[in-house]
């Protein structure tokens, strides 16, 4: 059918154009789940050099923000359920002295 290899579905278009989050986003409790893409400098260097690559890009670029854009709503909406488990500053709550023999 003519279509090049990097724009394959098993290809990582994120990858393509820049990075792929799943390698960089891997804080314990808000990691992504492991990008199962292919990621080959080989298939990047074939897009690059595609005639057509920036009709690719702009294509890839418009999914890739718009998957972004989900994962920032997703940690805004984290932060949001987190912030009621917040004191308020100053709230302070039971503060630990020493004994004042120890202060001394």
């Amino acid at each position: 059918d003519g279509k090049p290899d990097f724009d394959e579905r098993k290809v990582c278009k994120n990858f393509l154009v820049g990075f792929c989050p799943h390698d960089w986003f891997t804080v314990n409790k808000r990691q992504l789940e492991p990008c199962t893409k292919v990621h080959s400098e080989f298939l990047k260097t074939q897009f690059e050099a595609h005639p057509d690559a920036d009709k690719y890009r702009s294509q890839y670029e418009d999914e890739f923000l718009a998957y972004l854009e989900k994962v920032v709503a997703d940690c805004d909406k984290f932060i949001a359920r987190e912030r009621i488990r917040c004191r308020d500053k100053g709230a302070g709550g039971d503060r630990l002295r020493m004994p004042k023999a120890e202060q001394e």
